[in-house]
């Protein structure tokens, strides 16, 4: 988990213009619509308020979803259910803004 950056946006769009990722959403974006969403994300971080975590996989790099504080719970690729994701990521996300918050 880490916070989102700006070359983010390709690998974010790629995410929330899948239908079956959306799905629970609002409905898919186009990359306008996500560069807006990236834009707010980081403008929360720059501020630091709550916002969203990108969710990675180490081994690859690869954006698996994202949680956070904005958003009460988080969203993940379809193929990384069940695999202990949500607990890892959601834990890390909560410890992390804890530490930045009191800071």
């Amino acid at each position: 988990m880490r916070p989102f950056r700006q070359d983010d946006v390709d690998l974010l769009s790629g995410l929330i213009a899948n239908q079956d990722f959306m799905r629970f959403s609002l409905g898919v974006y186009t990359r306008e619509q996500t560069l807006g969403v990236l834009e707010k994300v980081l403008a929360r971080q720059n501020a630091n308020m709550p916002s969203l975590f990108a969710a990675m996989l180490r081994s690859n790099g690869m954006l698996l979803g994202y949680c956070g504080f904005e958003k009460i719970g988080m969203s993940l690729k379809k193929q990384t259910i069940h695999r202990g994701f949500l607990t890892n990521v959601f834990s890390r996300s909560r410890a992390r803004w804890g530490k930045e918050s009191a800071a």
